[in-house]
């Protein structure tokens, strides 16, 4: 009876320490996707900043017309090299 008791208290504080553990991991794997996601969001304001800044310099030097079609430009190269970087990513895994 007595190692039946032991038994059960060395689960009950087995899961107790495990529980502690869990609880650390959610919450700095949260913490870490909150950071992503903000940094992320950072990272599109920046590249619709850049690309209204390329339109305009390009305004000032010739037509709109042509202004578009550098900032699509710009705007297509930088979608290249993400997709050349998530293929190369993609390749070393």
């Amino acid at each position: 009876m007595k190692a039946l008791t032991e038994t059960t208290i060395s689960l009950f504080e087995l899961a107790e320490a495990e529980g502690r553990l869990l609880r650390q991991k959610i919450i700095k794997t949260t913490s870490i996707a909150f950071m992503i996601l903000v940094v992320a969001i950072m990272s599109l304001i920046a590249i619709c900043l850049l690309l209204a800044s390329v339109y305009h310099a390009s305004l000032m030097v010739s037509v709109p017309a042509v202004a578009y079609l550098v900032t699509s430009l710009v705007c297509l190269l930088f979608i290249g090299g993400l997709v050349w970087l998530a293929y190369r990513l993609n390749q070393q895994a």
